[in-house]
Order: structure tokens, then sequence, then C-alpha cells
């Protein structure tokens, strides 16, 4: 008699998470490796057809250029494949679902997105499971590996979309800066936090000079000293006239019309044409402008975000977030 049983040749019932990326897991995901690389276009559209049914995805895949929504459509048909790949491993696609999720959170799709590719990714085992004449109880072990890394990947999206989000709002819930504190001082310390959000490239203050132009007072973010030299550019500066192209950016039109302005393709935006041959130096995407008002109602300055995703300041909750800034900054 045997001092134990032998291990399940190739299921993980009964075994730790960490099983379904083990040797075990590794041979039966390796014996339908092929099936999976041929159905994996299939499940990418599928996938893309049913985020178009949903209003605030179908509104941000609607903004993205035909080029962009085919390099999108191919990272998630390459995340599909590492996902069912052998040799992945859980720290691995950790990583890989940190980096999604922080994406999602900021585009404003991460809720429907995660449950839709669960449901899809079910619907994708079964027909595996048929396709490569598979016997319902490798069918049923496959599906626990498959479960289990989706689980994996679904928690880690989902707990680095809670830490954006967290981000963001801790931001606005930091004690203000005393009231004796020099104006230059408490919004450099006001826009470094800003710049140093998940997402953002820059964030710019701006205020309106006698000649009518709105200049940089002070800037901050990674991307922040190749913005602001575009922005101080006597050709390419920002003006607070309607009548002329430079008059017709975010920045402009939010400062004359005291509303927040944004957009979700910096690159593509009829408003920003003047500077849409900047985007892709600049690695822009999106840009979000907020007036700031003072008590009288008059705006005394702009601060404007440039992000890194498209429509990443479309979201009904970085909505809210902007409202939150503007009022922290007319307050500080």
């Amino acid at each position: 008699m045997r001092d134990q049983p032998d291990d399940p040749p190739d299921g993980i019932v009964g075994e730790p998470p960490d099983a379904a990326y083990g040797p075990s897991a590794a041979a039966l995901l390796r014996a339908v490796a092929g099936h999976f690389a041929r159905v994996g276009d299939d499940f990418v559209d599928a996938f893309y057809r049913g985020l178009a049914l949903d209003e605030q995805p179908a509104r941000i895949l609607g903004s993205l250029e035909a080029e962009s929504l085919q390099a999108l459509k191919r990272r998630q048909a390459a995340h599909l494949q590492y996902l069912v790949a052998p040799d992945t491993r859980r720290e691995d696609l950790l990583v890989r679902a940190e980096a999604i999720g922080r994406a999602h959170a900021l585009v404003g799709v991460g809720g429907s997105m995660l449950m839709r590719s669960q449901a899809l990714y079910r619907g994708l085992i079964a027909a595996l499971g048929s396709k490569a004449g598979m016997d319902a109880d490798r069918r049923y072990r496959l599906s626990r590996i498959i479960e289990q890394r989706l689980q994996d990947d679904i928690q880690g999206q989902a707990e680095a979309a809670e830490r954006v989000l967290a981000d963001y709002w801790r931001s606005l819930s930091r004690p203000y800066a005393h009231p004796a504190t020099p104006w230059a001082d408490a919004s450099s310390e006001e826009l470094e936090v800003l710049g140093a959000l998940p997402g953002i490239r820059a964030a710019l203050l701006l205020r309106l000079n006698q000649d009518g132009v709105l200049t940089v007072e002070r800037s901050a973010g990674p991307q922040a000293r190749e913005i602001s030299e575009v922005m101080l550019s006597p050709s390419t500066s920002v003006v607070i006239d309607p009548a002329t192209p430079r008059g017709q950016g975010l920045v402009a039109l939010a400062w004359r019309s005291r509303e927040a302005q944004s957009t979700p393709n910096y690159g593509t935006d009829p408003r920003l044409q003047f500077w849409n041959s900047q985007a892709s130096r600049l690695r822009v995407q999106s840009t979000f402008a907020l007036p700031v008002l003072d008590e009288s109602g008059h705006v005394v300055a702009c601060v404007y975000l440039y992000g890194a995703w498209p429509s990443q300041f479309e979201a009904p909750w970085m909505r809210e977030f902007g409202r939150g800034l503007q009022r922290r900054w007319e307050q500080t």
C-alpha cells in the first residue's frame, strides 16, 4: 500500500490558489493551448461588442481612433493568452492586473468590464471543452484552473482600481494650508499633490495677464516641463480672445464660461486643433480645465490637468472629483 495517494493528474480540486499555476495545471493548459490561441480573437471581438452596449464604455470606445481601438484589442487578446499560458506565475499575473486595474479605473469602465470578462471567460471555457473533445472531468478541472486565475486577475484589478480612487479622494481631504501661508507656497503644494496622482501627466495653474494671454504660473507632474514650454511659447500659448484659433482651447473656454471643460481625446478634439499635433509628443490623451472663482464669481485662475489615458476625465466619479477640486482651490 502506498503512503499517500497520487496527485490528481491535471486538477486542482481541494488545492490552494497557487495550484492553478502549478505543474498539474500547466500540463492541462498546455494540452489546450492551441484551442485558446484560435479562439482568442473571437473572445476579444465578443468582449468589445458587449462593452458597446454599456453607455459609459461605449462613449469611451467611441472616443478612440481606429488605430487606438485596435491596439486596445491587441492588448486584451495578449492578456487573455497570458492568463491561460501554462507558465504564467501568480505574482506576475497580479503585477499585470495592477496596471490594467489602474487604467480601467481612470477611464471609468472598471466594474462593467470585469463582470463581462468573467462571464465571457466562463463561456469560452465551455466552448473550448467541447471543441477540444474533453470529457466532463477534464472540463471541470480546466474550469477550476481558469476560474482561480480569473479570480486573481479580477481581484487584482479591483484592488488597484480602489487604490486609484482612494488616492484621488485623499488628495481632496488633506488639511488646507494655514491661512498665513503665501499663495505661491500653498498653490505649489496643491499642484505637487495633483501632479503625483495616478494617470496625471501634468497639472498647471494658469492666470490671465494684462495682454489677454493665459500664462502658466506654476506646474507639476512628470510632463510638466514639456507641456509648460508649449503653453509659454508665444506661438502656441493660449489667449482669451475667442476670435483666434489660440482662443478656442479648453482653458480659454473654461475661463469665459466659468464652467469645467474636458476632452476625451486631446489629439482629435476640434476645439484643440491648434495643439492637436502636440498630443503624441507630450504623451497626453485627455485634459480637464477647472476654473477657480473668487467670492464675487469672477474667474481668477484655472487648473488644467493633462491625462495619460483617453476619456480619463469623463467618468462620473472623476466629474465629482473635479467639482471637489474646484471647491478646494476656491478655499485655498
